[in-house]
């Protein structure tokens, strides 16, 4: 059990730095970047795959618009939707960790 706990720890600090390194943001910030990466989604949604609220997911979201990573668009239809979008910047800081994570957890299970 206790490597278990070890294992578990060494990943949460790895991939904080990763985060912080690569992206500059949190891990909870890269993840919200990567549910981003296909597309456009509504607030909910993103909310929704990051199993928190939408008061957390719009707080994380404050940093990342500040950032410059991701913007907010109202929907056209009905304006109390709000749409998040990666820019360019957001598009490549999530690519940047994901080719370190890569890296550094390769798909073969062994850690560098």
């Amino acid at each position: 059990m206790n490597r278990v706990i070890e294992d578990v720890r060494d990943f949460r600090t790895r991939m904080k730095t990763l985060a912080k390194v690569e992206a500059g943001v949190s891990v909870e910030g890269l993840l919200m970047l990567l549910v981003l990466v296909d597309g456009p989604m509504k607030m909910s949604r993103v909310a929704d795959a990051l199993v928190v609220t939408n008061g957390a997911a719009t707080n994380l979201a404050d940093g990342l618009v500040e950032k410059g990573y991701m913007r907010r668009d109202r929907s056209n239809d009905d304006r109390r939707v709000v749409n998040v979008t990666l820019t360019d910047s957001g598009r490549k800081a999530a690519d940047a960790a994901v080719a370190a994570y890569e890296k550094a957890f390769p798909a073969s299970g062994t850690v560098e």
